[in-house]
């Protein structure tokens, strides 16, 4: 008998918590078994607008702009890119993965998958609970990982979007035009 189970991978990073619970905002990456190609397209985007593998805020303006751009303008991230933002509280942990259950849930096939959860610094101990949270939401999750944004592509990206969103949100000179394009053309989807 044949395992049609798909298999997603889900990245997750956040961003606001800064702001002592005024604003939080969690950006989820989610992709099947296209994956490689996409850390592919992604690493080749990085070196082209000459991003590299820096966190979003310690990129220039600039840089930040053109790899924002050619993210959006490839057809590759449609519907893989989504965030959700979150305006009271300080359960940072709660908010995460209530965004995450929601975006794996309205990307999977009915009953069909199994995930592979990646949030960036998250802990040892964390990753159980984080577990257990998404399980409680009916998420079918396989993993569970902690992972840093220097060691994969699609981390980066999640760290990219928060950044991205968070920066068109607060109103940023150079991202709120961009930001405004991108969320009236729905390349960015609002859980």
């Amino acid at each position: 008998m044949l395992n049609n189970t798909k298999k997603i991978y889900c990245y997750v990073d956040e961003s606001g918590q800064d702001t002592e619970g005024r604003f939080f905002l969690v950006s989820i990456i989610i992709t099947g078994e296209e994956r490689e190609q996409l850390i592919q397209e992604l690493e080749r985007i990085e070196a082209e607008t000459q991003k590299g593998i820096g966190k979003w805020k310690k990129t220039s303006p600039k840089r930040r702009a053109a790899y924002m751009q050619r993210i959006l303008d490839s057809r590759s991230f449609a519907d893989k890119i989504s965030y959700a933002a979150f305006s009271s509280g300080r359960d940072y942990q709660e908010m995460t993965i209530i965004a995450t259950s929601k975006a794996i849930i309205s990307a999977a096939p009915l009953n069909n998958y199994e995930a592979s959860v990646y949030v960036d610094g998250l802990t040892r101990t964390d990753r159980f609970v984080v577990g257990a949270g998404l399980r409680h939401r009916h998420v079918k999750v396989k993993r569970v990982r902690g992972i840093t944004d220097e060691s994969n592509a699609l981390i980066r990206l999640a760290d990219a979007i928060a950044g991205f969103v968070r920066n068109g949100l607060e109103g940023d000179e150079n991202m709120k035009p961009l930001y405004e394009k991108v969320i009236a053309a729905g390349l960015i989807k609002k859980l």
